[in-house]
């Protein structure tokens, strides 16, 4: 049996994985043993993978609608109709009147191409991807800190710690092979500082546990810096040396009130002092936070809260230290870094129509080149923007590639009605979503299996997954996808994957040492690389602060845009379980996965269940004023009392329905970890 190494097609983490292929198909997966991140071990959905790439419900071919329903077709005619009908709309309302999503789960190369195609072809920056909804704001917040959003430290490095502050994050669940890294520094004696509004499982493990209220992350932060401060625990020779804003920071801190603190978060004082001291004095220090953090309104701010815990404590640059988001999806950051966002190009270079800073100008112009075509200077739109502009008629257009964003997006039924009023909906995948159920045109993906290119998992580095196998049925990858709808509209982009990966290290700063031969010669680069000398860069800020000074920054708290009233007395917030995997197109056709949780539930408190004389697994009714959902109910103190907790992945009785599409200014991210509701006994 032939093996073939590649990547996981699940989380961020990155873990390598072996096909075993016979006959031109995959008949089994074991996680590879020789690397830096799984080293032989692989979660649930991983061993599972095998069963998606033969499943019967994979689309086979081209599907076009007509008289209202999706029929089979050539992929010339698929192609043609979609080049037709997106150059009639440039015509008519101009090329601003087409959108395209990407997919965090498709190669830097098809991601990379996504970008190029929305930019050269069509010539908008209407282009995003799903970091919108998740690390949007750590991008944004990290930039603006530390000058560089990435994960600051090795997934291996976590064991170099001896004080985890693991804030807003549920490793074990979203990221099982994170987890054991972090298991493994509790038993070499790491102290494990826990802060989430939920009893999560690692809570078992961890020294102490800040069961905080939704929505006061940056209360609670704050307090942590003050204490710090008057503790005399910041490491004055760090600052001084390489962050700003210090004393403005100081001076702002110098009026919070910790007795309000306390009060927001539902921590006590002392409490919130021991957590203090504990990750100053108990260095080196690690953060790892994840959605819980960004998913707010106030995401950016949260990120730069922590950033200023990281740098106030020198806890950057160095091993066991960091601020270490974990990204979502396999390519999470390989979406932000190929620049799949309607402010950036690939290698994080603002567009602006001032384009002030010459290095800016000049690489702008250096893509140009590349391209053979202009590049809009003006800011596109982002996801939520293209929504609010598909309901309000002037985007006519959408190319979804990879997303189910009828079951992803905050308040669902806003989504449903701008996917009607578009002219023009295409979609590719390797499942009839959700989303794809309302397309014009569906193009037939093939898997993760059947292609090849590179992922950049969460902590920076680039890995190469290989093609195991030729694409089944009909279908074809994302790069090919693109190219035949570019050449079909008069422009040619390329889909041999390792001459795309080229132009992206020709491009792109961060990767420009970066080659599928060292690739292959490494075992995957962590970025930046900037010459072929250059082996990667484990961790960040080593010798310096990447945007020269480390920015302290005092973020004011908000309270979340919905709080409990007498109406909708309850917090409902959101997030992942072990057994499934966002929107569940993949998951759920797993049936070792599947009957762990085949639908939807709500977790809330024993006191608060038998005030409403609740049962465990009873059907009971959860709405607020975007819509009401019928769900089992799941008895347990793991949530605290006034507190409803409900996993996100089914599209049957989808937790977006309720979920607040409220946004977070500086990132576009939707308040998808906070709402108000009620819960309802079913007579």
């Amino acid at each position: 049996m032939k093996r073939v190494l590649a990547i996981c097609p699940y989380c961020g983490t990155g873990c390598n994985i072996y096909f075993q292929v016979q006959d031109g198909k995959v008949k089994g997966v074991y996680p590879s043993y020789n690397n830096n991140i799984n080293q032989g071990k692989l979660c649930v959905k991983g061993y599972s993978c095998v069963e998606i790439i033969n499943h019967p419900d994979r689309l086979r071919y081209p599907l076009i609608k007509k008289c209202n329903k999706l029929v089979k077709s050539s992929w010339n005619e698929a192609i043609s109709k979609v080049a037709q009908k997106f150059g009639e709309i440039i015509k008519k309302d101009g090329s601003d009147a087409v959108g395209i999503i990407g997919s965090a789960r498709t190669t830097n190369e098809e991601l990379y191409q996504t970008q190029k195609f929305a930019r050269a072809v069509i010539g908008t920056n209407n282009v995003d991807h799903c970091a919108r909804i998740c690390h949007s704001p750590t991008v944004v917040g990290l930039i603006k800190s530390l000058g560089s959003g990435g994960m600051t430290n090795p997934i291996s490095d976590i064991e170099n710690a001896k004080t985890i502050l693991l804030i807003g994050s549920n490793p074990y669940e979203a990221h099982p092979i994170i987890a054991w890294r972090i298991i493994n520094a509790v038993d070499k004696g790491t102290d494990l500082i826990v802060v989430d509004p939920r009893k999560t499982p690692l809570v078992k493990f961890c020294k102490k546990h800040l069961q905080i209220k939704p929505g006061s992350d940056i209360k609670l932060i704050n307090a942590l810096c003050k204490i710090i401060i008057e503790e005399k625990l910041d490491d004055k020779d760090f600052i001084e040396k390489n962050c700003k804003g210090f004393n403005e920071l100081n001076n702002k801190l110098k009026k919070f009130s910790l007795k309000e603190a306390a009060e927001i978060t539902g921590i006590e004082e002392d409490t919130l002092r021991d957590t203090a001291i504990a990750y100053a004095s108990n260095r080196p220090s690690s953060i790892i936070y994840a959605l819980g953090i960004t998913e707010h309104i106030t995401g950016t701010s949260n990120v730069r809260a922590l950033a200023n815990l990281a740098m106030l404590t020198g806890n950057l640059g160095k091993e066991g230290t960091g601020i270490n988001p974990l990204r979502g999806q396999n390519n999470v950051q390989g979406g932000c870094d190929m620049g799949v966002a309607p402010y950036i190009l690939p290698g994080y270079i603002a567009i602006s129509s001032s384009c002030e800073k010459e290095t800016e100008k000049n690489l702008i112009e250096k893509y140009e080149k590349q391209y053979k075509n202009k590049i809009p200077k003006t800011k596109g739109l982002m996801i939520p923007e293209m929504i609010k502009a598909a309901l309000e008629g002037d985007l006519k257009a959408m190319w979804v590639i990879g997303e189910d964003i009828l079951t992803s997006e905050a308040n669902r039924d806003k989504t449903k009605k701008a996917l009607k009023n578009v002219e023009f909906l295409v979609v590719s995948d390797i499942f009839l979503s959700e989303t794809a159920k309302k397309a014009d045109v569906i193009f037939p993906a093939c898997s993760f299996a059947e292609k090849e290119g590179t992922f950049t998992n969460t902590e920076r580095r680039v890995q190469k997954s290989n093609k195991a196998i030729e694409p089944l049925f009909d279908s074809k990858s994302d790069l090919e996808i693109i190219s035949l709808v570019a050449r079909e509209m008069g422009y040619d982009i390329g889909f041999d994957p390792k001459e795309v990966f080229e132009e992206i290290s020709y491009l792109t700063l961060q990767y420009h040492g970066i080659s599928y031969e060292k690739i292959k010669k490494q075992g995957g680069v962590q970025w930046p690389c900037r010459s072929e000398e250059d082996e990667g860069t484990p961790i960040l800020h080593k010798n310096s602060i990447a945007r020269g000074r480390g920015e302290f920054f005092y973020p004011k708290f908000l309270p979340p845009d919905e709080t409990p009233d007498e109406n909708y007395p309850f917090y409902l917030s959101t997030g992942r379980i072990l057994f499934h995997f966002n929107s569940a197109t993949m998951t759920k056709r797993v049936y070792r996965i599947n009957r762990e949780f085949e639908e939807n539930f709500v977790m809330l408190n024993p006191i608060d269940a038998e005030k409403y004389g609740i049962k465990n697994g009873e059907l009971i009714t959860v709405e607020n004023i975007r819509g009401a959902l019928l769900v089992k109910a799941s008895v347990t103190d793991n949530v605290q009392k006034g507190l409803l907790w409900m996993p996100f992945h089914f599209a049957k009785r989808p937790t977006n329905q309720l979920t607040n599409d409220a946004l977070d200014p500086q990132s576009g991210v939707y308040e998808l970890k906070v709402c108000a509701a009620r819960i309802k006994k079913c007579q």
